[in-house]
């Protein structure tokens, strides 16, 4: 409500504006006649008996003007209310529009946050997943190495410790020591007949073992860091969803409304060409202008085309405001038709974006409020040209003041 009573406000500035002028014009007009009838009763003085009924006439076409020009005045302090009353509307819809500003600066604020922990995250999770595969590789040569000493004791002893003392021989007695020294010589013999033992295998076993420990324990954290990180990705990426798709639905409702006011009917929206995934999903855009079925967009003209891109345009824009913009030549395929409704259309949105149009196109220029021109008056030598139509319209006002004040 408070945009169409800035609009209507605005409107009716204008249109203040414009009959202002014509009664310039008007009392200008009244202003010669008075002068005409002045000099016709100067010249008349002589002759006053004869044009007395004359005289009588000019007095009451006097009385006539001097009615019309208080009618004036009082239609002048009107509008002058009607301005003011629109002028603080202005300043009450600037302070919500720095209220709503200073929402949308925070969520970008808060979008940056999760961006930067969403690739801190990322950063870390490369970062384990090398430090995991470099203990894989660690793991693999232990344990390729406890095989290795496996073997190699069975190979020398074809016996572990634990093996000999569970085989529960019994103690030495003298009757069995000269059998048992027998047995050991040729044990010995078949000992040195195999070579050197490594009598240290067993805790070269043990400190291997250990290692082996540390480095599962090592790989339990790392899986439970990554379960971790897997688990704040899945969450980042729930809301990266509800987010697009919350912006998504609000620019799909804006840019059936905007299509259909620029358009002047018809309907238009935007659809995702994978739904179940839309972080990945194509953008469609189906538009139908008034009177029209269109099945394929290449089937527009390059003006309606052109037209429906700035509907989209205005539709994003009505979801995240910004404070400036740049429009290079965006109406230069429109009709002198479209190119006014186009310009119409943008000065709604003057009041909380700042646009700046680079274009060609008279009726752009006829709705803006500061032009500026570049020409070369010598070869070589270019001058920028500024022409402010505000600047212009105030001193319309001081003339106007200066006549009725």
């Amino acid at each position: 409500k408070l945009e169409n009573g800035l609009v209507t406000a605005l409107i009716s500035k204008e249109e203040a504006e414009a009959k202002i002028t014509s009664l310039i014009i008007l009392i200008n007009q009244i202003k010669s006649d008075i002068e005409t009838e002045q000099r016709l009763s100067a010249e008349a003085a002589t002759r006053l008996d004869s044009f007395s009924e004359a005289l009588e006439l000019q007095g009451r076409r006097k009385d006539e003007l001097e009615a019309k020009i208080k009618e004036y005045r009082l239609d002048q302090e009107k509008n002058r209310k009607l301005y003011a009353e629109a002028d603080a509307l202005l300043r009450e819809l600037n302070e919500k529009r720095a209220k709503v500003e200073e929402g949308s600066s925070e969520f970008e604020r808060r979008l940056a946050e999760v961006n930067a922990r969403m690739r801190e995250k990322m950063q870390q999770k490369e970062n384990i997943f090398k430090e995991y595969t470099r203990f894989e590789n660690r793991l693999a040569n232990l344990r390729a190495e406890q095989d290795k000493l496996a073997t190699k004791l069975w190979d020398d002893h074809e016996l572990t410790r634990a093996d000999a003392v569970a085989l529960g021989y019994p103690s030495l007695t003298p009757e069995t020591r000269g059998e048992a020294a027998a047995k050991q010589i040729e044990c010995r013999n078949k000992l040195r007949v195999l070579g050197n033992v490594d009598l240290d295998a067993v805790n070269k076993y043990n400190e291997i073992k250990k290692r082996y420990d540390e480095m599962l324990t090592q790989i339990n954290d790392l899986n439970k860091a990554r379960e971790d990180l897997l688990e704040v990705i899945s969450g980042l990426e729930g809301e990266m969803k509800t987010a697009f798709v919350d912006s998504f639905n609000k620019i799909n409702e804006n840019f059936n409304r905007t299509f259909s006011e620029l358009f002047g009917g018809g309907s238009a929206e935007i659809s995702l060409t994978d739904p179940d995934n839309v972080l990945e999903s194509g953008i469609e855009i189906k538009a139908a202008p008034p009177g029209k079925i269109i099945k394929n967009m290449v089937q527009l003209s390059g003006g309606e085309q052109a037209f429906i891109a700035i509907a989209l345009f205005f539709a994003i824009l009505q979801v995240n405001p910004t404070p400036f913009c740049i429009l290079d030549e965006i109406e230069a395929a429109l009709d002198e038709v479209n190119v006014a409704r186009f310009a119409e259309y943008i000065k709604r949105y003057s009041g909380d974006t700042q646009f700046v149009m680079i274009t060609h196109r008279r009726g752009t220029m006829e709705a803006a409020n500061r032009l500026y021109g570049v020409t070369m008056p010598e070869r070589g030598i270019s001058k920028v040209l500024e022409l402010d139509v505000g600047e212009i319209s105030k001193k319309k006002g001081e003339d106007w003041d200066g006549i009725f004040g």
